[in-house]
């Protein structure tokens, strides 16, 4: 029997390497969950578990809730603009970037 070569075997590390994004929003929804849960739940939500929400981090809460609409929607106007004129002249980006690249 020849000696082949231990192969490694696949791991979780390579769906972390392969889609970054998808681990990404996927960590980023399973957080918003964990946070808004107790809130939502406990005696100053729905009153559905038996845990008290100190006021502070209510205010937190309601206040990160108020501001993020207003803030996505700004982030949104500032990359659209930037994000349409790349992909506009991207072209004209890459062949710059690569005549640069270039020796003589």
């Amino acid at each position: 029997m020849p000696d082949v070569p231990a192969q490694p075997e696949p791991t979780r590390h390579s769906l972390l390497a392969r889609y970054p994004l998808v681990c990404f929003f996927v960590m980023a929804y399973a957080f918003t969950w964990i946070v808004i849960s107790p809130w939502t739940l406990g005696a100053t939500g729905a009153g559905l578990l038996p845990v008290e929400v100190p006021a502070v981090a209510t205010g937190l809460l309601l206040a990160a809730g108020i501001f993020a609409g207003p803030t996505l929607a700004a982030i949104v106007m500032t990359v659209l603009p930037a994000t349409i004129v790349y992909l506009m002249f991207q072209r004209y980006f890459v062949s710059g970037l690569t005549s640069g690249a270039v020796k003589g």
